[in-house]
C-alpha cells in the first residue's frame, strides 16, 4: 500500500507538471493567434486615421496652390512625435502629384523595430474632384514592437503565477498523502491472522491520523467479527447444499421407484381393463344386460387409473431428464383434429362450444406427433373442464421470430379463470391453482406440468394469461423443426425437404400467411373432419 501511495503522488505531480504544459500551450496559441492580429490591427487603423486627417489638409492646400504650405504640412507630418515616449509617429512619407512633383522626407532614426506600416491615400481636388496625386506614408513599427514586449511580459508573468500556483497545490496534495503514506506503512507491517489491530502510530502523527487509525482499528474488529458470522453462513450453506444434493438424489429415486412401479402397475390394468370389454360383449350377447353397468364402471375406472399410471410415468420422466421424444414428420392438420376429437365429448358435456381457427394446410410439423397431441389435448381439456355454458376458441398459425419458423397454439376459453396468485403454481406438479377447483373439478394438477416439461422437451414453451371471472388464454410456441433432447428416433425424411415444405407460402412482415403444405398433397382427413364437425357446437373458421 506504500508503494501504491508513492506511485500515486508521482501521478499527481506528472499531472500538474502535464497541466502546466497545456496551460501554457494554450496561452501561446492565444498569443500567436489572436493578440498579436489584434495589436497589428489596432497599430494599423491609427496609421490609417492619422493618414486620414492629413490627406484631407493635403487636398485643400493643392488646391490653394501654394508650394510653402505644402513644404511645412510635410515637414510637421514627418516631425509628428509621441507625448509620452517623444518618438515620431511616421518615419517616412511620399507625395506623388501628377504635374510631376515629387516631394519625399525620412525620419528613420528611431525605427529599429524592422516593420513597417504602409498607408497609400488618394488626393484629391476639392473643387474639381479630379485626382491630384497619391500620398504614401510610413507609420513607426517601434509602437507595435513595444507593445508585443510589454504584451508578452504580462503573458509570461501570468504563465510563471500559474505554474507558481500548481505547484503550491501540486505541493498540498502531497501534504495531504503523507500521513496517508504512513498509515500505508503500518498496514504493510500488520498481522491481520494473528492481531486484526494497527500498531500504536508514532509520534509526530497528526490527530486526524490517529482518528482514523482508531477507526481502521475499529473495522479490523467488525472484520475479526465478519468472519465469524461467514464461517457460520458457510457451514449453514455447505449444509443447506448436502440438503438439496440428498433431496435430488431422494427425487432421482422416487421418479425411478414411480416409473418401475408405473410400468408394473400397467401390465395388470391393461389385463383388467380388456377382460371388462370382453366381459361386456360377453354380457350383451348372452342377454344379461344388467351386468353391463357394473362392468362399465369397472372399465371406465381401469381406463382413469391408466390414465393416472402414465401421467405420473411422464411426470417421473421429466423429473429425471429422461424425457424421450420421437421424431418423425406429421400434418399438424391431422394432430389438431384428433386432439379436438378426444377432447370434444368432455367439453361439450359441460355445455361448451368450439371453435377452430386454422388453415387446413397449415403444413407439416417435424416432432414428436404423439406428445404434441399429448400437450394440446391437455390444454383443451383444462379449458373445458373450467368452463361451463361458455365458448372455447383455438387458433393457430405459422410465424417467424428468433431466426426460426414456430407454430403457434391459442386457446382461450370464457371460463372461471385464476387469480394472479395461483397462477405461479400453475405449473407445478401434483398442484392446482386453488384447492378449491379440486373439491369441485377434481384432477391431480400433473396435466399442465407435464405439458410443460413436454413443451420445453421440444423446444418450446406455455404460457398463460388469466383473470377471474373473465376467462383464460394459454399459448403454446412449438418450433416447426423440432431438436430432440436425449434418445431420439429420427425421421426417414431429411431437413431439407421439410424446410422447403414448410416455408412454401407468402411472408407478410415476420409472420407466414399463406399454406405451408406442398399443393400436391391433400392433407384434410375427410372421416377425420365428419367425426369432429357432426354437431354444431364445433365451428370451424378458415384462416
Amino acid at each position: 500500500m506504500n508503494d501504491f501511495f508513492k506511485r500515486l503522488t508521482t501521478r499527481i505531480t506528472i499531472a500538474f507538471m502535464f497541466l502546466v504544459l497545456i496551460v501554457s500551450a494554450a496561452i501561446y496559441y492565444y498569443w500567436s493567434s489572436t493578440i498579436v492580429t489584434m495589436i497589428y490591427n489596432g497599430e494599423q487603423t491609427k496609421s490609417e486615421l492619422l493618414v486620414s486627417y492629413y490627406s484631407q489638409i493635403f487636398e485643400s492646400i493643392l488646391d490653394e496652390k501654394d508650394a510653402q504650405k505644402l513644404d511645412r504640412l510635410t515637414n510637421e507630418l514627418i516631425l509628428l512625435t509621441d507625448e509620452k515616449s517623444g518618438w515620431p509617429l511616421i518615419t517616412e512619407l511620399k507625395l506623388e502629384l501628377f504635374d510631376g512633383r515629387v516631394i519625399e522626407k525620412r525620419n528613420d532614426g528611431h525605427d529599429k523595430s524592422g516593420v513597417k506600416f504602409e498607408v497609400e491615400t488618394p488626393i484629391f481636388s476639392k473643387k474639381s474632384q479630379e485626382m491630384l496625386g497619391t500620398l504614401q506614408v510610413f507609420y513607426n513599427g517601434r509602437f507595435y514592437q513595444e507593445l508585443i514586449n510589454n504584451t508578452r511580459k504580462q503573458m509570461l508573468w501570468a504563465i510563471g503565477i500559474i505554474a507558481l500556483i500548481l505547484l503550491l497545490v501540486q505541493r498540498f496534495v502531497s501534504g495531504l498523502l503523507k500521513p496517508l503514506r504512513i498509515m500505508a506503512q503500518g498496514l504493510n507491517v500488520i498481522d491481520l491472522e494473528e492481531y486484526h489491530r494497527l500498531p500504536v502510530p508514532r509520534k509526530g502523527v497528526s490527530v486526524e491520523i490517529q482518528k482514523v487509525w482508531s477507526a481502521i482499528n475499529a473495522v479490523f474488529e467488525r472484520l475479526k467479527q465478519r468472519d465469524g458470522e461467514l464461517i457460520a453462513e458457510h457451514r449453514a450453506v455447505e449444509a443447506a447444499l448436502r440438503d438439496k444434493l440428498e433431496a435430488e438424489s431422494a427425487s432421482q429415486a422416487k421418479s425411478q421407484f414411480l416409473a418401475n412401479m408405473s410400468h408394473e402397475l400397467r401390465t395388470p390394468l391393461n389385463a383388467i381393463i380388456g377382460y371388462s370389454e370382453i366381459l361386456q360383449e360377453e354380457v350383451l350377447e348372452g342377454g344379461h344386460e344388467i351386468y353391463d353397468p357394473d362392468l362399465r364402471k369397472i372399465h371406465s375406472s381401469g381406463k382413469h387409473l391408466l390414465s393416472l399410471i402414465n401421467d405420473i410415468l411422464d411426470i417421473s420422466k421429466i423429473e429425471a431428464g429422461k424425457m424421450q421424444l420421437y421424431i418423425e414428420v406429421f400434418d399438424l392438420y391431422q394432430v389438431i383434429q384428433d386432439a379436438l376429437i378426444t377432447v370434444r365429448p368432455m367439453i361439450e358435456k359441460n355445455g361448451n362450444d368450439i371453435v377452430l381457427r386454422c388453415d387446413e394446410n397449415i403444413g407439416l410439423m417435424r416432432g414428436d406427433k404423439m406428445k404434441v397431441r399429448q400437450v394440446l389435448q391437455n390444454i383443451l381439456s383444462n379449458a373445458g373442464k373450467f368452463t361451463h355454458q361458455g365458448q372455447i376458441e383455438m387458433t393457430v398459425n405459422h410465424a417467424v421470430g428468433d431466426g426460426k419458423d414456430w407454430f403457434n397454439f391459442m386457446v382461450k376459453d370464457t371460463g372461471i379463470g385464476i387469480g394472479e396468485e395461483q397462477l405461479g403454481k400453475l405449473f407445478q406438479a401434483f398442484v392446482q391453482a386453488d384447492a378449491s377447483t379440486t373439491r369441485e373439478y377434481g384432477g391431480t394438477g400433473l396435466g399442465l406440468a407435464i405439458s410443460q416439461g413436454f413443451s420445453r422437451a421440444m423446444g418450446g414453451e406455455i404460457t398463460v394469461e388469466s383473470k377471474l371471472g373473465i376467462g383464460t388464454r394459454f399459448n403454446l410456441r412449438l418450433p416447426v423443426e423440432m431438436e430432440g433432447n436425449g434418445e431420439t428416433e429420427q425421421s426417414v425424411m431429411p431437413a431439407e425437404k421439410i424446410q422447403t415444405v414448410i416455408t412454401n407460402g407468402g411472408v407478410g412482415g415476420d409472420r407466414v400467411s399463406g399454406h405451408a403444405g406442398p399443393a400436391s398433397e391433400k392433407t384434410l382427413n375427410q372421416e377425420n373432419e365428419s367425426r369432429l364437425f357432426e354437431t354444431k357446437k364445433v365451428r370451424y373458421e378458415k384462416l
